[in-house]
């Protein structure tokens, strides 16, 4: 035995998002849709002139954006944008011919959102995090079969790229493979050459581990376990009662398919799962984490397998985003960090279970007096529906001449003092505070606003305010309790901008 070495299992997959990105761009290169989207450009670039952005934010629409022409997301977000600036396009176009687009290439550019829909949809779904082999056949199959529905010529340019680079670069990988057999949700999708291909490779990958225990140990005392992921995922079954795709896996799955039994400890590694073939299928949208911590102990070997399987990435886009994330920790300020303090850095920053939020400190009548607050609103609302109308929303900030600094927001990482000063001159700074009241076209019977700044609760603002408006005053001691603390927001907040 100490003679035998482990096999070689060690095999490459491609990124699965790299792999899309490379279908689409294809479609889009052999599609015949290029003159639609040259007359869309033109459009989009005179809607952003100041002229056109300034008329569409006097009417409170989105403002275009403009494409990357090497990013095929870009194109997107730009035609899509377009298409929800149609209403205004076609409203001007007859005194602004700059902005004309004739009714076929309207349907020219809705035609290619639509087809781009799917994948879309499908690159946001492999940006999550924690996706394994499984999820990323799903949501591959899932885009291929958006894609047939849709039938336009784009849309099938797109999928028959798809369906080429999952045959020819993934289905022929006995890694890949391995990783859908032991996932119940598209085990019944592979053939029984592809099933044949999974095990042998299922059986050096468990030779390999039991070789490795001999050598190690401590490896049988360590438990191998989904626990942390299984808690990290949402629980989605049950969302596929009107699911075309899950009838159509449905509509896949085996005849034979039989319920999930224990195994025989006796039996070899081969006739174990020889035995799972045509296993009982679940909803694809069941969590693959959460049914084999379920069958942890009634298929203890598969599960030591799916734990080693379920570990394999289906993309790089967590590393791009430590890469990405990297660059606000290292910088000139903090070159000399130890590798040790940088490695414990980024696993805080890229692992959301190890993060703190500060939020703010909730008294233990906050939540009554919110409450109260809302129902004297919806019922004061009912009697009068111009409430919303009639309140002199209020709020104050200071600004000064060189922009406000609180230095508790600013860090700076060292292994020793670096003994930093920063030059200020205060005798040229200044600020002012200003005060903003934000009220509807009624300027009866109004209501007065203020927060519950300590200013605000003196005794000779609350009597003047109480003699001014009565029984109208929303303040935190007023007739009308304003609730304290977080949400605590205005209109102010969301007109007058970060103030």
């Amino acid at each position: 035995m100490n003679g035998i070495e482990p096999k070689s299992i060690t095999s490459c997959i491609r990124c699965s998002v790299h792999s899309l990105q490379l279908c689409v761009l294809h479609g889009l290169k052999n599609a015949p849709i290029t003159s639609c989207i040259i007359e869309a450009r033109k459009v989009v670039k005179k809607l952003r002139t100041p002229k056109y952005a300034s008329w569409l934010k006097r009417k409170h629409l989105k403002y275009a954006v403009i494409d990357i022409e090497t990013r095929w997301n870009f194109l997107y977000n730009m035609i899509y944008r377009l298409l929800e600036l149609k209403e205004f396009c076609k409203l001007h176009d007859g005194t602004n011919p700059d902005v004309r687009l004739r009714d076929c290439e309207w349907e020219s550019i809705q035609s290619v959102v639509n087809a781009l829909n799917p994948a879309k949809t499908a690159t946001l779904a492999l940006q999550k995090q924690d996706l394994n082999l499984g999820d990323f056949y799903g949501i591959w199959l899932k885009a291929i079969h958006g894609l047939t529905a849709d039938g336009s010529i784009l849309a099938k340019t797109i999928k028959i790229a798809m369906e080429k680079e999952l045959k020819e670069k993934y289905l022929e990988n006995s890694k890949f493979l391995a990783a859908i057999y032991v996932d119940p949700r598209y085990q019944c999708l592979l053939t029984h050459d592809q099933q044949d291909l999974a095990i042998n490779r299922l059986v050096e990958t468990w030779e390999t581990l039991q070789l490795l225990k001999d050598k190690n140990p401590e490896l049988n005392r360590s438990n191998s376990s989904l626990d942390a992921a299984v808690h990290n995922e949402v629980d989605t079954s049950g969302q596929h009662s009107e699911d075309f795709f899950e009838n159509f896996l449905s509509s896949q799955s085996s005849n034979l398919s039989q319920s999930s039994t224990s195994s025989n400890p006796t039996q070899t590694i081969t006739a174990i799962l020889n035995y799972f073939k045509n296993v009982q299928r679940i909803p694809y949208t069941d969590i693959l984490m959460k049914y084999w911590e379920n069958q942890k102990e009634s298929h203890a070997e598969i599960y030591e397998l799916a734990c080693v399987l379920l570990a394999i990435p289906a993309t790089q886009v967590s590393v791009e985003r430590s890469f990405s994330g990297l660059k606000f920790i290292v910088s000139d300020l903090r070159a000399s960090l130890d590798e040790e303090l940088l490695e414990a850095i980024m696993v805080i920053r890229c692992n959301e279970q190890f993060k703190k939020y500060l939020v703010q400190h909730l008294r233990i009548t906050d939540p009554e007096k919110r409450l109260n607050f809302i129902s004297w609103f919806m019922v004061t609302s009912e009697d009068d529906p111009l409430l919303i109308n009639r309140i002199l929303w209020t709020d104050e900030s200071k600004f000064t001449n060189n922009g406000i600094l609180n230095k508790q927001n600013n860090r700076y990482w060292s292994n020793e003092n670096p003994h930093w000063a920063v030059t200020t001159n205060f005798q040229t700074c200044w600020g002012t505070n200003v005060w903003v009241g934000l009220i509807g076209d009624i300027r009866k019977n109004i209501y007065y606003q203020q927060n519950g700044a300590p200013a605000h609760n003196a005794r000779i603002v609350q009597e003047f305010l109480r003699v001014r408006f009565g029984e109208k005053c929303i303040a935190t001691h007023g007739p009308v309790e304003w609730p304290p603390r977080s949400p605590d927001l205005t209109p102010l907040d969301f007109f007058c901008g970060d103030t």
